[in-house]
């Protein structure tokens, strides 16, 4: 496993995957020809079911079946809220967003040694987490 979902990719690629940036497209196509798998941090489940909740994400299914179909991917592997996670996003320092979630995200890629796919230009200019 060399790279991570930041919520918003793991959206469009399972649900809008014509959102998806093209150099996007072609990392997950070679994590798959490669018989690899993508992490995604147990907190993206979280944060997705939030925007759900304030319908700002729009599912067919319940929030429970959409963590299920999550669960399930193949492409996928949850990774969890780890005390060390906890406490590398405490030292991603000022120049990194506030959002709790994009720190568990970014802590999360730095303590497993991943690439994160994002958009968030914050993020990336950041220089904290290593990015695509």
């Amino acid at each position: 496993m060399k790279l991570i979902f930041d919520t918003h990719v793991l959206i469009w690629w399972f649900l809008a995957p014509d959102k998806l940036p093209s150099k996007f497209e072609a990392h997950i196509s070679k994590v798959e020809k490669r018989n690899e798998q993508i992490g995604v941090s147990i907190i993206s489940f979280w944060e997705s079911g939030l925007l759900a909740n304030l319908n700002r994400l729009h599912l067919t299914t319940s929030i429970h079946q959409w963590f299920e179909k999550l669960s399930r991917e193949p492409l996928l592997e949850v990774l969890p809220l780890s005390g060390a996670v906890i406490l590398e996003s405490l030292s991603l320092g000022n120049k990194f967003p506030k959002d709790p979630a994009d720190r568990f995200i970014a802590a999360t890629a730095r303590v497993y040694g991943l690439k994160l796919l994002t958009s968030d230009e914050a993020i990336r200019k950041s220089g904290q987490v290593v990015t695509l």
